[in-house]
């Protein structure tokens, strides 16, 4: 097989394919067989029809699309390493030409990786600020900590800004009922702005028992286009007004959500935690900015079809989240009243960004010629074994029978290294410590 390779624009390659007339002969016997199995011919069974007499019938030309896809699917790989470029995107295939006999040819238009031109990479200077725990912040923190673990009591008081009531309603418009406008037993916490703006503050001041007549105007836009802007009254019943009551910290709470005894030791504790996580936080903050610096140094063009494969990753990705709260990514976009035309559009640039700083870390890690030695490796397949709970042996037998998957695994570790140095050698500039109040 001979291969031509020629650079026709930026970023995209075109191959010129020659091959040979035995492999072209081998693909004709191959679309023989998958064409005769749909073809009968009197005085043969379907499918052993001799393939002179297809030919004679309905020549050759018969088998010549599937010969192509034959070739193709077996030469275009081949083509591909041969000239040692790194296709993004499926090629774009032209001038293919085939006659039994002759060699057969055909030009691939491909569109590949882009180089990266790295710019300063170690070095880096950038600040670190480690938030400071004061005794206050920690009283907060435990104030949050006796919210989570309140309960909620029905009260026969009038319902409080910050109350819950357990209601049934249902909308209407122009003295019509409108649809998904009505339920029954819902509990609704008064503040919370889960409702449209003045309903909620509506049943401030209701009791058990109590029927409420709220008058309301739907917001313009609005998710639903039909009540958009229009004025509605819901007719509600309270059922129940429910009160937050919040734990006091005293010894009891602390036995009952910790593993301490006294006060003191869970402060303590929560002082140590939030410090950690505030360097954990400072850290992180540190790591992002020398990443985003390097790649704001480097120079490379993105071809179109890696930033449109983002994009498309990037929505996966939220319809994946959206299933988990029982929401359609259709419905999502209803919600926030945009096209998938316009989200596609807004995720564009954080798509290049990602594609971006994935490209210069690849390059990195080329550059520096960083690999995982075998300790390292083993290392990181426990770590994930662990976390999916599961044994090292089932993991390593997952991704031998998925070894592209293992594949883009390493290289992940690899750029996760790449970070590392990186960071390891930037200069930190230690901001003054402060409240950050």
């Amino acid at each position: 097989m001979n291969v031509t390779s020629t650079k026709v624009e930026t970023n995209v390659i075109e191959l010129k394919v020659e091959v040979s007339a035995e492999r072209v002969d081998k693909a004709l016997v191959k679309a023989y067989k998958k064409v005769s199995r749909d073809i009968t011919l009197p005085g043969f069974r379907k499918g052993k029809a001799p393939r002179r007499l297809l030919e004679s019938r309905f020549g050759v030309e018969i088998f010549y699309d599937d010969a192509i896809d034959f070739l193709l699917n077996e030469t275009y790989p081949e083509a591909v390493k041969e000239s040692g470029i790194n296709p993004v995107d499926q090629p774009e295939i032209t001038e293919a030409n085939i006659e039994q006999g002759k060699p057969f040819t055909y030009t691939a238009k491909v569109v590949v990786k882009p180089e990266v031109v790295l710019g300063q990479y170690t070095g880096i200077e950038a600040s670190k600020e480690v938030e400071v725990v004061t005794e206050e912040k920690v009283e907060d923190e435990l104030k949050t900590m006796r919210e989570k673990h309140s309960r909620l009591e029905s009260v026969e008081d009038a319902a409080l800004d910050g109350d819950s009531v357990v209601i049934d309603y249902e909308g209407f418009v122009d003295g019509e009922a409108f649809a998904g406008g009505a339920a029954e037993n819902y509990m609704l916490e008064l503040g919370s702005n889960s409702f449209i703006p003045g309903y909620e503050e509506q049943l401030v001041g209701s009791k058990a028992g109590d029927d409420v007549e709220v008058k309301v105007t739907f917001p313009d836009p609005y998710q639903s286009e039909e009540l958009a802007g229009k004025e509605a009254i819901f007719k509600v019943h309270v059922h129940e007004v429910k009160r937050k009551i919040v734990p006091e910290l005293n010894t009891d709470f602390v036995l009952e959500v910790s593993e301490f005894e006294t006060v003191e030791d869970l402060r303590v504790d929560t002082m140590k935690k939030m410090e950690e996580n505030a360097k954990y936080q400072a850290d992180m903050k540190f790591r992002n900015e020398v990443l985003a610096k390097v790649v704001d140094a480097s120079e490379v063009e993105i071809p179109e079809p890696m930033i449109e494969q983002e994009i498309d990753a990037i929505i996966n990705e939220s319809t994946r989240n959206l299933q988990n709260y029982g929401i359609s990514v259709e419905q999502y976009m209803q919600m926030i009243g945009k096209t998938m035309e316009d989200y596609r559009q807004e995720m564009r640039s954080e798509a290049e960004r990602r594609v971006k700083t994935d490209l210069v870390l690849e390059k990195i890690v080329n550059t520096e010629n960083i690999d995982l030695n075998e300790d390292e490796f083993e290392s990181r397949i426990e770590d994930m074994a662990k976390a999916y709970n599961q044994k090292v042996k089932d993991i390593k037998k997952m991704f031998k029978a998925q070894p592209n998957s293992m594949q883009q695994l390493q290289d992940g570790w690899k750029k996760d290294r790449a970070i590392e140095l990186i960071t390891e050698k930037a200069v930190v500039i230690e901001a003054e410590q402060g409240n950050n109040e």
